[in-house]
């Protein structure tokens, strides 16, 4: 799938017969000789099955319902172009990421469900349709965005670092914490610099931008300033 939608970009083709026509000398940069007259089957069917969903109806956002029967339309369209072998091959990882999604959709809008439910009904999905790794990869990013919460909350109640360092500790371990004192030790050094620069007269910027900021900081500095000009500008919420 990835070489098909390499090969759907690199070919910038307005038409499916000219698609057709360069897909042969563009499959031949990814895959050996002995694949692409098959591959070549599978691209003109792909293209086809593409067509067909960009035909469908989106469904209804948040809607578990709606979005289950988006994924049934899917997966008869694949059936129509593709044989269950090639279904599995080509778009299993993806069907099995979509069944957890629907599936948890499901549980977190179901109010009859207890948070343990919840919790046990969330956790029967993963292991059911998740290989190993994509559940690591999900433990890692739900681990980030713990992380980015509790430094919110954190944040907006001016803990001091004694006090981060602690609940930090007893959340993700002293090692965990280390790390995050240090990188709140350089946001704090950025922001104090940062400040510094736009405080000053536009006679000193010019010189502090050479001797406050790295090569690196210097490409961020006019969106960092951006930024906080945008949020400055936002109306408090009612």
């Amino acid at each position: 799938i990835s070489i098909f939608d390499q090969v759907l970009l690199e070919a910038q083709a307005d038409s499916k017969a000219t698609l057709m026509a360069r897909a042969p000398a563009l499959l031949a940069r990814y895959l050996r000789e002995d694949w692409r007259v098959r591959a070549l089957g599978l691209l003109e069917r792909y293209v086809d099955l593409e067509e067909a969903l960009r035909a469908m109806p989106p469904p209804a956002p948040g809607d578990p319902t709606q979005l289950r029967l988006s994924l049934e339309a899917r997966e008869a369209l694949r059936r129509r172009y593709f044989r269950p072998e090639e279904i599995e091959g080509l778009f299993g990882d993806q069907i099995r990421q979509d069944r957890f999604m629907v599936e948890k959709l499901e549980a977190l809008a179901n109010t009859a469900l207890t948070p343990e439910q919840r919790t046990a009904a969330l956790a029967r999905s993963e292991q059911a349709w998740l290989s190993p790794e994509q559940r690591e990869v999900r433990r890692d990013a739900m681990a980030h965005a713990d992380v980015m919460r509790q430094t919110e909350a954190l944040e907006a109640r001016g803990a001091s670092p004694q006090e981060r360092f602690a609940e930090r500790s007893e959340a993700y371990g002293p090692e965990v914490a280390r790390s995050l004192a240090a990188l709140d030790q350089e946001n704090r050094d950025w922001n104090a610099r940062l400040d510094r620069y736009a405080g000053a007269s536009e006679a000193d910027r010019a010189q502090l931008r050479e001797t406050l900021f790295n090569d690196t900081e210097r490409l961020r500095l006019s969106g960092a300033l951006a930024m906080r000009a945008a949020s400055t500008q936002r109306p408090a919420n009612k």
